[in-house]
């Protein structure tokens, strides 16, 4: 039963701690849960727990969405949360894991020595950026970090960022969620609990998040997300 409740506070604090950067939740409780439980039954569970948070979140923030960007990188990202879930249960990690941590790093490094620099706002880049990002998510169980990456080179402004963020999030998860219980994964009971305590707990850190997003001003943006990416390309490169 403590296991339960660990899970479940753990799963809210992640949630809350998340939500105004667009991406980390999966950064933060899958590293803790695969202490407790198998590495695939983790990921089956923070797929379906973290479309639920995001599904709150666009409840609460209910802001336009730009609905061509949204096609571009998420089509392609279906593709690619599908078939990074397929095969993840072959691959080994560790060396992807440390060079997703490298890139991470190098990125944040040029943007700072070259403030200007990003990506092209280019229909290409989209497309690439929603492949990656699913495929690398239906490997590792998250990959929030190098969406961001990209979804920083069309000027969104904060709240339109969160929400494209967790609309992503969103298809990505609920996606590779398909992708592991094709492949046969199930929850355990305990996890399974976890699972129906996930929507009360999760509303609650929604709500937290909506007003912590109407509260953090625009200018502290960038330098929240840059500094995230670049402690998440640290412990990439560190602990794979």
């Amino acid at each position: 039963m403590y296991v339960i409740i660990l899970v479940t506070l753990f799963n809210f604090l992640a949630a809350v701690l998340s939500g105004p950067t667009g991406f980390g939740m999966s950064t933060i409780t899958t590293p803790f849960l695969v202490s407790f439980f198998p590495a695939q039954e983790v990921f089956l569970f923070t797929g379906l727990t973290h479309s639920i948070a995001s599904v709150w979140i666009l409840f609460f923030l209910k802001k336009k969405v730009q609905w061509r960007l949204f096609a571009l990188f998420g089509l392609p990202m279906i593709l690619g949360s599908f078939l990074g879930a397929w095969i993840s249960f072959d691959i080994s990690h560790d060396l992807l894991m440390r060079g997703m941590g490298l890139f991470l790093i190098l990125y944040v490094v040029l943007i700072r020595w070259y403030m200007d620099f990003k990506f092209p706002a280019s229909d290409s880049t989209a497309l690439i950026g929603g492949f990656s990002s699913g495929f690398l998510a239906g490997i590792f169980g998250f990959s929030g970090a190098i969406r961001s990456v990209f979804l920083q080179s069309f000027m969104l402004s904060y709240q339109e960022y969160i929400v494209m963020s967790h609309m992503f999030e969103l298809i990505t998860d609920s996606t590779r969620s398909i992708g592991y219980l094709s492949h046969g994964m199930r929850l355990g009971p305990d996890l399974y609990i976890c699972l129906l305590l996930a929507p009360v707990t999760l509303i609650i850190g929604a709500y937290i998040v909506k007003y912590l997003i109407k509260h953090l001003p625009e200018h502290y943006f960038n330098k929240l997300v840059t500094f995230t990416l670049f402690l998440e390309g640290i412990r990439l490169m560190v602990f794979g």
